[in-house]
C-alpha cells in the first residue's frame, strides 16, 4: 500500500519535520523594527552584559514571554466592540500585520496548540480606537494568569533618576527621549 502511494508521486515526511516546517515559516513572519547589529555596537559599552546578552538573543531569536500555562489550543470570541465596529477593527488589524506586529489571517492554524484571546476596541479620549487583546481573558486560564508579573512588571525611570544620571555625566551629556506608547507598540 505505501509503495502504490510513493508511485503515485505522494512523498511522506516525518511528522517532527512538518512542525519544524510550520514553525520556521510562522516564524519568517515576525520581524523587529529594531536594528541588531546597530543594537549591538551601542550594548558593547553597557554596564550590565548579562541584560546585552538577552536583548541581543531575543531581538534575535525572540524573547520568551514566561508563559507557563497549558499548550493546549483554545479559541475565544471576540469582544462585542469588535463586532460591533467590524470596519474599525478590520482597519486596526490590517495595519497591525502591515507593519508586522501581527500576523494572519490563517485558513488553518498554523500550529497546533494556538491561542486566542479576544480582540476589541476601546475609546481613546480623542475619538479614535485603540485596538486590545484581552490577554486576562477566561478568568483563572487567562494567558496573564500563566504569567509571573515578578517576570514581567516594567519599572519606568523617575524624573529625578534622569536628572541624576545627566547630572552625573557632566557637561556635553546627551539624552535620548523615546515616546512609551510607541516603544511599546514597537515590542508588542
Amino acid at each position: 500500500m505505501v509503495q502504490d502511494l510513493l508511485d503515485q508521486g505522494l512523498i511522506f515526511v516525518p511528522h517532527d519535520q512538518i512542525i519544524k516546517d510550520k514553525m520556521d515559516a510562522l516564524w519568517e513572519l515576525g520581524r523587529t523594527p529594531i536594528k541588531v547589529a546597530c543594537l549591538e555596537k551601542y550594548l558593547r559599552y553597557y554596564p550590565d552584559s548579562k541584560t546585552s546578552l538577552l536583548l541581543l538573543d531575543g531581538f534575535r531569536n525572540g524573547f520568551s514571554l514566561q508563559y507557563s500555562g497549558p499548550r493546549t489550543p483554545f479559541i475565544s470570541r471576540n469582544l462585542k466592540s469588535a463586532e460591533m465596529l467590524k470596519i474599525e477593527t478590520q482597519s486596526k488589524l490590517n495595519k497591525e500585520i502591515t507593519l508586522g506586529r501581527m500576523c494572519g489571517p490563517f485558513k488553518n492554524r498554523p500550529i497546533s496548540t494556538l491561542r486566542t484571546s479576544p480582540i476589541g476596541l476601546v475609546n481613546k479620549s480623542d475619538g479614535s480606537f485603540r485596538l486590545i487583546m484581552h490577554l486576562s481573558f477566561p478568568s483563572g486560564c487567562s494567558v496573564n494568569d500563566f504569567v509571573d508579573p515578578n517576570e514581567t512588571s516594567v519599572k519606568y525611570t523617575s524624573f529625578d533618576e534622569v536628572i541624576d544620571m545627566v547630572s552625573s555625566l557632566g557637561k556635553g551629556a546627551r539624552l535620548g527621549v523615546q515616546d512609551i506608547k510607541l516603544f511599546f507598540m514597537s515590542i508588542y
